[in-house]
C-alpha cells in the first residue's frame, strides 16, 4: 500500500523546492596560508650543524701542538749553508733513508717467505692428494687380480665389492663439505678477530688521544708543533702524504745563485700543514677526473640541398 501510495504521488515527506538566493560558484575562497595549503607535503628539516664544527682541531703533532703555516727553517736548509750545518742534516736524512730501505727489503722477504711457504703447502696437498688416489687405485686393481700371489688367497676371505662412481661421488661431496666447513669456520675466526683487533686499536687510539689531550693541558713548554715528529700518521682511510726532502747533495751544490734550483713546492707544503694540524683528512691523489664518454660526428650538409 506504501509503495502503491508513493507511485501515485502521495509522500509522507515532501521537499519544498526554494529559488537559491546566492550563486555557489561566486562565493568568497577562504583564505588559506601557505603552510595549511601544502599540509600533504613532508616539511622540510633545517640542516643541523655538527656539534665537532665549534671544537678545535687536534694537532698530529707528537707535543700536540699546532704546527705554523710557515716555520722557520734550520740552517741546514739555506740554499747556501755552514759547513756544519749542512753535514749534520745530510748525516741525518742519509740514515732515515736507509732505515726507510731496511724496512722495505723485509717487508719484501717476508712476503717472499710467505708465497714460498704456501706453494710448499700446496705442493703438498697436491702430493698428498695423488698419494690418495694410487692407493685407491692400487687397492681396486689388486682386487681384480692385477696383484702378483693374489690367486694363492683363500677363496673363503671374502672380497670387499668394488666402489661405484656413485659413491666415490658421495665420498668426494662429503670430503668438500667437511673442508667447506672447516674454512667457513676458519674464516668466521679470523673474522672475530679482526673485529676484536679493530676494537682494541679503536681503544688505544681513544686512550692515546686522552693521553695527548693531558698532555697538551699540562705541557705548555714549547707553543709550536713539529711536524717531523707525528704521534700519528693517518687521519682517516688515507695516511698523510710524506714530506718532501729538500736537499741538495754535495755534487749539486752551486757557487752562484743564478744556477740555483728552488726546491719545495708551497702548494704541497700549505696542504701537509692542513692536515697535521688535524683541519683536514688526508685524501686520495685523482690526478685525472673522469669525463663523460662523447661522440663527435660530422653533420652531412649536402642532405639540407635538393636539386630542383
Amino acid at each position: 500500500m506504501r509503495l502503491r501510495k508513493v507511485a501515485d504521488g502521495h509522500h509522507e515527506s515532501t521537499v519544498e523546492v526554494v529559488d537559491a538566493e546566492y550563486d555557489v560558484w561566486d562565493a568568497p575562497a577562504e583564505n588559506k596560508t601557505e603552510e595549511e595549503q601544502f599540509t600533504f607535503l613532508p616539511k622540510v628539516e633545517k640542516k643541523k650543524v655538527p656539534k665537532t664544527l665549534k671544537e678545535k682541531p687536534i694537532s698530529l703533532a707528537a707535543n700536540g701542538k699546532p704546527v705554523p703555516a710557515v716555520a722557520k727553517p734550520g740552517g741546514g736548509y739555506s740554499y747556501n749553508p755552514a759547513f756544519t750545518d749542512y753535514q749534520n742534516r745530510l748525516i741525518e736524512e742519509s740514515e732515515k733513508a736507509i732505515e726507510t730501505e731496511k724496512k722495505h727489503i723485509q717487508e719484501l722477504e717476508a712476503e717472499r717467505i710467505k708465497l714460498e711457504a704456501a706453494a710448499r703447502s700446496a705442493a703438498e696437498a697436491e702430493a698428498a692428494e695423488a698419494k690418495a688416489d694410487l692407493a685407491e687405485w692400487e687397492e681396486d686393481s689388486a682386487w681384480e687380480g692385477f696383484e702378483s700371489g693374489g690367486e694363492e688367497l683363500s677363496v673363503k676371505v671374502k672380497r670387499p665389492r668394488r666402489k661405484t662412481q656413485a659413491q666415490r661421488n658421495k665420498i668426494k661431496r662429503r670430503k668438500e663439505e667437511e673442508r667447506k666447513a672447516q674454512h667457513e669456520a676458519a674464516m668466521k675466526l679470523k673474522a672475530a678477530q679482526a673485529q676484536r683487533i679493530k676494537e682494541i686499536a679503536l681503544e688505544v687510539a681513544e686512550r692515546e688521544r686522552a693521553l695527548e689531550l693531558a698532555k697538551v693541558e699540562f705541557d705548555d713548554d714549547s707553543e709550536e708543533g713539529d711536524d717531523e715528529e707525528l704521534r700519528r700518521r693517518q687521519l682517516g682511510k688515507f695516511r698523510l702524504p710524506e714530506k718532501d726532502l729538500e736537499l741538495v747533495l754535495p755534487d749539486e751544490l752551486q757557487d752562484s745563485l743564478r744556477r740555483l734550483k728552488p726546491e719545495g713546492n708551497l702548494l704541497k707544503d700549505r696542504y701537509r700543514n692542513i692536515l697535521v694540524n688535524g683541519k683536514m683528512e688526508a685524501r686520495r691523489n685523482i690526478p685525472f677526473r673522469k669525463q663523460a664518454k662523447t661522440m663527435v660526428t660530422e653533420k652531412w650538409t649536402y642532405k639540407d640541398f635538393s636539386m630542383d
